[in-house]
Order: structure tokens, then sequence, then C-alpha cells
């Protein structure tokens, strides 16, 4: 009876990698472990992966409110895009702690204006709101404002 539980864990250890390599490598990989000073530098080429997701999330949630509905499907594949980068962001300690973890102002605001942009446009598609639409376009106009001041 050994032999059906090798093979069950030989599969899913062949499973397990094969997730594994197929994660996406995306510039905001390893981020999340970077705990003081992350300068826009280093930053720019994620904010510039994440500032496209939101454009996208944001062209494809409109043509959804117009009817197109090819829109929902690519739109909720951007969202998860955008939230897979995000969380490749997210710090593991306590708010206070993480507020060391950007070295500029302007890096400090694009994520966060990028981050609650990305929720408002989330539930945007899961339930069609105008005013959590607005609202996430607002906070992705911000973003993109401080975007255009990281160096």
């Amino acid at each position: 009876m050994k032999a059906p539980s090798i093979l069950i864990f030989a599969s899913l250890s062949v499973s397990l990698a094969c997730v594994e390599s197929t994660v996406e490598q995306t510039s905001c990989r390893g981020l999340s472990e970077k705990t003081v000073g992350i300068t826009g530098e280093e930053f720019r080429p994620c904010a510039t992966e994440i500032m496209a997701a939101l454009d996208t999330l944001q062209r494809q949630l409109r043509h959804m409110s117009q009817g197109d509905s090819t829109a929902r499907p690519q739109a909720r594949e951007t969202s998860r895009r955008l939230s897979r980068l995000i969380r490749q962001v997210d710090a593991k300690e306590p708010a206070a702690i993480a507020k060391l973890r950007w070295s500029e102002e302007a890096t400090r605001s694009f994520y966060s204006y990028a981050r609650v942009a990305a929720q408002n446009y989330s539930g945007t598609l899961r339930r069609w709101d105008d005013s959590s639409f607005r609202e996430g376009s607002r906070l992705h106009a911000k973003a993109r404002s401080s975007y255009q001041q990281i160096r």
C-alpha cells in the first residue's frame, strides 16, 4: 500500500515544481523582502508595470461599461495580474515599519495611490459601481502624477 502514497507525493512534487517554474517574472519580484529605502531608481521598472496594468484595466472597464462582452474576461485577467504585482511589493511588516521602505515621497505616494486605485477597480469589476470607478480613476490619476515624479 505504500506505492500509491509515494506516487501521490511524487505527482504533487512535480506539480508544485511546474507551478513554481511558471510564476510570472516581473520587475516587482523581491521588493516585498526589502525593508528599508526602496529608491525610485530601483522601483521605477515595477511602477511602470503597475501603471501599465492600471491603464489597461481602466480602458477595459470603460469598454465593459459600454457593453463590450469581451472586456470583462480581459479585465479579470488584468486585475489578477495587477494584484500579483502589488503582492510582490507588499511589505511583510506592520504599516509603521513599511513606511520606512520608501526612501522618496514620490515612490511612497505612487504605491499608495496605485494600490487603492487597483482595489477600487477590482470592486468595480465584481459589481459595477460608477462611484467606485470614478474614485479608482481619480486615484489612478494621482498615481500617474506621482509616477512622473519618480526618478
